[in-house]
């Protein structure tokens, strides 16, 4: 079944990740009948039913899974959706165990990652030629799931962009095509594969991370006009590295391999030269780390309109949130502040409202280390919910490293917030 671009968004918001999750198909049906703008009793004239039928099968009272059935197909539900579990209506909601849930949310996710894409791409008939309106499809998908991620944080679309990738990478071995749509197809795998990675990143899943990133610089190697993706890679690999117990001067190592793939554009050179000055930070290297950080702020003061379209994200906010970690490294607690404020003083909370959150935990923790208890309160507070929901490990890692800190000081506020802070993680 085509999925139409309405349902998609339903089961991939955060209520439709919701319902599926929780294996109610009423509330599957319900959340999708909302989405496209449909009363009960429409529905019910569709479908043949009645609207009273409608209600109860979307409160779980309706046992005949052919009604059940009837209405995904009328919604264009794909059943795969259900899980398996829509003839299970009841009075009661449907109990199912964490590993029913998870594979109930992983197929919705399957699904919705393969109506994104081209038939050619999702039917997987080897030797199938596929063309340059092929790979523009998988271009738009991906630009679809990077406005989810905009919202919902890199963790929960990680499934979804890890169904594209898959799928591209099975396209690259399967499929026939020229020499202009097979570079423009490995660029779009490698793009793919890439965010992968940082999204499994953001959910502090590093070995899968890595593994990602492993694999677009494999994709960039099988042929020319791949470099962006490569420079990339190496990047991750860098930051990921950066991160690492003693693995700095790998960080280094990586980010200068990058920077010698091809002549970088000013902004491309200031990621790098930023990657790099993590590395000499973890490294203890503190002369390496000002220098590498200097030369970050100055090419990107001199970046221009042709940079390629994966360095968008590169902004000042982007840099003073490496700056912060940097001067953390180094024991800069002054200086961490100071670029934290800097980075939250630079994105829109609404255009980009997961930066803003994970910039915002940086702050309440710097702010906290230095012994501002009421402001890192006031900080932390704005982001609080919303960081439990989007599912983002490194916004929740700083929360709780602010509640820590609280938690140690005979503040009673702070105390009181480090309490709260850790019953809603618990509850996320």
């Amino acid at each position: 079944m085509d999925v139409p671009p309405r349902v998609l968004d339903a089961l991939t918001s955060s209520l439709g990740r919701s319902a599926v999750a929780s294996g109610n198909a009423g509330h599957i049906l319900r959340v999708v009948r909302r989405a496209l703008g449909l009363r009960q009793s429409e529905l019910a004239a569709r479908s043949g039913y009645s609207q009273a039928t409608v209600s109860r099968a979307e409160h779980g009272r309706i046992r005949d899974a052919t009604v059940i059935q009837d209405l995904a197909d009328t919604l264009q539900i794909p059943a795969s959706v259900f899980g398996g579990h829509a003839a299970l209506g009841s009075d009661d909601p449907i109990r199912v165990d964490d590993v029913q849930r998870r594979d109930l949310l992983k197929a919705a996710l399957a699904v919705a990652s393969a109506a994104m894409l081209p038939a050619a791409v999702v039917d997987g008939d080897r030797g199938r030629r596929i063309g340059v309106g092929t790979v523009d499809g998988c271009r738009r998908a991906l630009e679809r799931v990077h406005t989810l991620e905009q919202q919902y944080g890199g963790a929960a679309v990680y499934d979804l962009t890890a169904g594209i990738a898959a799928r591209l990478r099975a396209t690259l071995g399967d499929a026939t095509y020229g020499l202009s749509v097979g570079r423009k197809l490995r660029q779009v795998a490698a793009d793919s594969m890439n965010r992968a990675g940082w999204q499994a990143y953001d959910a502090h899943r590093r070995n899968l991370a890595r593994a990602w990133w492993l694999e677009a610089l494999r994709v960039a190697d099988l042929g020319d006009g791949v470099d962006e993706g490569r420079i990339l890679a190496l990047a991750s690999l860098s930051r990921e590295a950066a991160d690492g117990t003693g693995r700095g001067n790998d960080a280094v190592g990586l980010a200068r391999s990058a920077t010698a793939v091809k002549s970088a554009s000013p902004r491309m050179l200031s990621l790098l030269a930023a990657r790099e000055g993590l590395g000499h930070a973890a490294a203890g290297n503190r002369a390496g780390t000002v220098a590498a950080m200097g030369r970050a702020r100055r090419s990107l003061e001199r970046g221009r309109s042709d940079d390629p379209a994966w360095l968008e994200f590169w902004r000042p906010g982007d840099l003073a949130i490496h700056e912060m970690h940097a001067a953390r490294l180094c024991g800069d607690l002054a200086g961490a502040e100071r670029a934290g404020r800097e980075a939250v003083a630079c994105v829109d909370a609404r255009a980009m409202p997961r930066n803003h959150a994970i910039y915002a935990a940086h702050l309440g923790s710097s702010l906290a280390r230095v012994g501002k208890f009421d402001e890192a309160i006031s900080v932390s507070r704005d982001v609080l919910v919303g960081s439990v929901k989007n599912g983002s490990h490194r916004v929740q890692a700083e929360l709780r490293q602010t509640a820590r800190l609280l938690s140690a000081s005979a503040y009673p506020p702070g105390r009181d917030f480090a309490a709260t802070v850790e019953r809603l993680a618990r509850a996320g």
